[in-house]
Parts: structure tokens; sequence; C-alpha cells
């Protein structure tokens, strides 16, 4: 249970369908750096985060997007992509293309695929923990949910 404007609500599944890159994520207003997640965002408790932009959770980043959420979402991780997303919905799959490659040479890594969706979340010491969920597609349609939602039962 959380509050918003000092109600109490319970915040579920958050699916957040918007452009990104490793540093950050665009929103109607414009675009919101990792920087400025961590600083003006306000913690909250949820039973889940997907970011769906592309390369919100690139690996070769340590402080990117989804790193920064972590910071502010209390006992679940961030579900994130480590590449580039191709969406048709209700399917989301992280796919290495030419911008994610461009993202690790940027980084001078020697990474040849990526990883595909990411669990972000920061641990007791303030780390952030990065986890492989083994796959490279997920589904936001209602057993897409489910499944995720098993994922993030153990947290």
């Amino acid at each position: 249970m959380d509050s918003i404007d000092g109600k109490k609500v319970i915040i579920g599944m958050v699916f957040i369908d918007t452009h990104a890159a490793p540093g950050r994520i665009l929103l109607p207003g414009g675009a919101f750096s990792s920087l400025q997640a961590e600083k003006e965002l306000q913690s909250k408790r949820m039973d889940g985060l997907i970011i769906s932009g592309c390369n919100a959770g690139h690996r070769d980043f340590p402080n990117n997007v989804a790193a920064a959420f972590a910071r502010k979402v209390e006992c679940v991780p961030v579900i994130a992509s480590d590449g580039t997303v191709y969406s048709q919905f209700p399917d989301h799959t992280s796919c290495a293309d030419s911008d994610f490659y461009d993202f690790v040479k940027q980084q001078k890594s020697s990474r040849t695929d990526n990883d595909g969706w990411l669990l972000y979340q920061e641990d007791e010491s303030g780390n952030i923990v990065v986890e492989e969920t083994g796959t490279k597609r997920i589904s936001v349609d209602e057993n897409g949910i489910a499944k995720l939602e098993g994922l993030l039962a153990k947290y």
C-alpha cells in the first residue's frame, strides 16, 4: 500500500510504453534523464514496473533508465530491455540492432548480442543488481502479465 496525494492506494503493474535510450526516457513533456529520475521521482511501492523503451536497460550503461527507476520502486524489480524493442501489441521483443551496437561501441564493450529483458533492483546496500529473465519477448496481454507477475513473485 502506498499513498498519492495523501490517499491510500495500491499501485499494480505499471507499463511505461515510450521511446528511450540508455540515459533517458521520452515523455510527453520531453526527455527525462536517468539523473532527473533519481532526483525528482518519489519512491513508490507497486506490483511491477515495465519500461518498454528501447535500450532503457542497456547493460553497458550502469546508470541507465531502468537502474534509475529501480532506485525509486520499492520491493520489486524494474523490467527493461537490454536492446532495441520491436513491438507488435501485445508482444514486445528485445533485439540487437544497429542502435544497440552503436551503444555497445560507445561503451567499448565486446558484447555480440543483447541479454533480452532484464530485472533491475536496488539491494540493501544501494547497489543495482541485474538479473536475466531468460527471454527476449514479453507480452502485455492478460496471459503475459500473469507470466511477468510469476517472474516477480519471488520478490
